[in-house]
């Protein structure tokens, strides 16, 4: 908690807003993205997905493969699932916004859970390939039944452990790729590195939760160290990775949001 805290409070010292930035590219990441204030259509069906998940009275039975998991024992009540694991409201339509902003035709998530993050994602261009992988079978099982509920026919989820996933798409390439599973420094290094090669020009990597403990912000920082990396952008919860040919490399924003 003190972590989160100090990092917190370090965002806030360095982030910078529309008049802070120089850059015509984060000045436009900023202006669309972080400020914009027009009511996205998939905001409604966001809200409903993620209430209806809030209310329900049901549990599953689940098994856990990453770090973060606050349940003590294999059943879990899926409310509870919702508040903790889930993307909250306000990082819904941000995550939206962000695979709008790219423009994202091949997305790539790690860490279905319920689902909420994935609709955010595919709802950006109703024309996107998007591909989610969970590796607990019962919250895979509801993932499916909450994008369908909702009209995303077009979204794979994959019951499979990130390891396995990485074997299983190695010959498909992506536009945004989001990780928020494995909440472990050396994990998420490797999934990233490994995923890299994987982005098609201009594509970005998401991470979720930089900040949420030591091991994740270490992640991060050695992230951004990347030889081939053309920004990053750091949003406290999130952290984005581009990677874009012609680009000056190495350069790193912190917003604020």
């Amino acid at each position: 908690m003190w972590f989160q805290f100090i990092s917190y409070l370090n965002y806030r010292m360095k982030a910078k807003g529309l008049h802070g930035t120089h850059s015509p590219l984060i000045y436009d990441f900023v202006e669309r993205v972080l400020q914009n204030e027009h009511a996205f259509y998939a905001y409604r069906k966001l809200e409903r997905l993620r209430n209806r998940q809030l209310q329900d009275k049901g549990f599953i039975e689940v098994q856990d493969f990453g770090a973060g998991s606050k349940k003590l024992d294999s059943k879990r009540a899926i409310a509870s699932i919702a508040k903790v694991s889930g993307t909250t409201e306000k990082y819904n339509r941000l995550l939206h916004r962000i695979a709008w902003f790219y423009q994202a035709k091949n997305i790539l998530e790690f860490g279905t859970s319920l689902g909420l993050g994935t609709a955010a994602l595919a709802l950006a261009d109703s024309a996107a390939k998007v591909v989610s992988v969970e590796g607990d079978p019962a919250t895979a099982k509801r993932a499916k039944e909450n994008l369908k509920g909702i009209g995303l026919n077009q979204v794979k989820v994959m019951n499979l452990r990130f390891d396995e996933a990485l074997i299983e798409l190695k010959d498909e390439t992506w536009d945004l790729i989001f990780l928020d599973g494995h909440h472990e420094e050396a994990a998420t290094i490797r999934y990233a590195q490994a995923l890299v090669p994987k982005l098609n020009a201009g594509g970005v990597i998401v991470l979720d939760d930089i900040y949420w403990s030591k091991g994740m912000a270490s992640a991060w920082n050695q992230l951004k160290e990347h030889p081939q990396l053309t920004y990053s952008i750091d949003l406290y919860r999130m952290g984005i990775l581009s990677f874009q040919e012609g680009m000056e490399k190495g350069q790193h924003f912190v917003l604020k949001y």
